[in-house]
């Protein structure tokens, strides 16, 4: 796993559970799977944003780049 998506993990588990036991991945859906609702993509795009050092335009705001840790980290990691 690279930094930035131990950093994903950290947060989404820190921050976003804010304590639940919910195991997650890399890999868990984040929509799907009900780690993350309608508010929390608003704090995670925020996150992803502050992480890549730029805001994150509307077209990229699609569920097949934030499905994901690993999708986050392979979108926003690679066009930052």
């Amino acid at each position: 796993m690279t930094a930035f998506t131990d950093a994903l993990l950290r947060f989404v588990r820190e921050d976003l559970l804010k304590g639940r036991d919910v195991a997650i991945d890399p890999d868990t859906y984040l929509f799907a799977d009900g780690v993350v609702d309608s508010l929390g993509i608003l704090t995670l795009i925020a996150f992803v944003e502050q992480q890549c050092g730029r805001p994150i335009p509307d077209s990229e705001i699609v569920m097949e780049h934030f499905r994901s840790i690993r999708a986050i980290a392979h979108h926003f990691q690679r066009a930052s």
